[in-house]
Formats: C-alpha cells, structure tokens, sequence
C-alpha cells in the first residue's frame, strides 16, 4: 500500500491510497462534507460514498474485489470510467479492462475469508 495524499484540514479530509497487491479493511467514521478517501488499484478506484463505512478491498494486478459491511462504496474502472455503488452486507469483483461487475448480497463464509486476509477479527462488525 502506498500513501498517495493525506490531508485532514477542516473542514474537509482527503485520503488517497494505492494498493498494488493484498487486501486492506478499511474502517471510517464520520467524513466530513466534502471529504475523500479512496483506493486505487490497477482495475479501478474505489471510494466512501457515505458518512461513515467499513469495507474491505483485495488487489490483484488484474482484478480488484470489495466488500462492504457498513456504508455505501462505489467503484468505478480505471479503463472504461463505468462504477457501481456497493450497499452495506455486498460486494463485486472487477477486472482491468471492464466494467465493474454488479453487486450482489455477500454470505458471511465470504466476509469471513476476506477478515481473514486482512488479519482483522471484529465480531462486532460480523
């Protein structure tokens, strides 16, 4: 992962990440309007559409996942500039060249896997 901005001046906060490979969780409270955070992977960026979220996001050099458990996402492909908003208990998959795929409800076994990735183990998130 590698730090691309930070800046946290009221009265907006602006976080820019690049994930090359791996899985991040990311877990945010109270953004402030307007305010950015998003991570950028070779497939696309993916961004907090939403006051306050906890998310997951896995990077492969040619595809990206996310997963969201509170908040809204939305994810938007490098190439094609299409996205998709990814509500709270969903996830989606994108590949580099395409368009995001449409989200879909995500079974606990499949936010277990990706926690596990991410060596976090929040039951109360669960």
């Amino acid at each position: 992962m590698t730090v691309v901005g930070y800046s946290i001046d009221a009265p907006s906060s602006n976080v820019r990440l690049s994930l090359t490979r791996g899985a991040l969780r990311a877990q945010i409270s109270s953004i402030r309007d307007p305010s950015t955070f998003e991570v950028a992977t070779a497939s696309g960026t993916a961004s907090v559409a939403s006051a306050s979220a906890d998310w997951f996001i896995k990077a492969q050099p040619d595809a990206a996942q996310v997963a969201v458990l509170v908040g809204t996402i939305d994810l938007r492909s490098a190439v094609t500039g299409d996205s998709v908003s990814i509500p709270a208990r969903w996830g989606t998959r994108l590949e580099t060249g395409l368009d995001p795929v449409l989200p879909r409800i995500w079974a606990q076994r499949e936010f277990n896997a990706v926690i596990r990735l991410t060596g976090t183990n929040d039951p109360a998130a669960l």
